[in-house]
Order: C-alpha cells, then structure tokens, then sequence
C-alpha cells in the first residue's frame, strides 16, 4: 500500500473500491469483499444497459411510427 493511501486510510477517505481492503481483516475475508464488489459493479453495469437499451426500442419505434406517418401522408 503506498503512503497516499495509507494518509488516506487513516483519515478514513478512503475510495470504495479500496474498502475491502481493510488490512484488519483475514485475506479470505478481503477476497470474498471483493469478488462481492466485483459482482456487484457488474449487476450495476447490466442493468445500466438493459435501461439504456429499453430507452433506445423506445426512441427508434418512436422515430419508425413517425417516419412511417410522414410516408402516409405524402401518399394520401
């Protein structure tokens, strides 16, 4: 651990990606907390897709419903 995080450590500023590392814990412990963080920021970045993908099925039907209007009204 460098001194910066050492400084940082103490003054509990620490990052959350570096909390599992709490030096007081058995490293089973430290390797468990971070395959949970791991787990955890990935479950974040699936769902973060999933919303980012309904928004766009949302978007594209909206702009195909109102090109596909505009081509009707041309043609009536």
């Amino acid at each position: 651990m460098n001194i910066t995080m050492r400084y940082a450590e103490q003054n509990n500023k620490l990052p959350d990606r570096y909390k599992y590392l709490n030096s007081d814990l058995p490293p089973e412990v430290r390797l468990i907390r971070q395959h949970q963080a791991i787990a955890q920021k990935r479950k974040m970045k699936n769902d973060i897709e999933k919303q980012l993908e309904k928004k766009l099925e949302k978007e594209l039907e909206k702009q195909i419903d109102k090109s596909i209007d505009s081509v009707l009204k041309k043609f009536k």
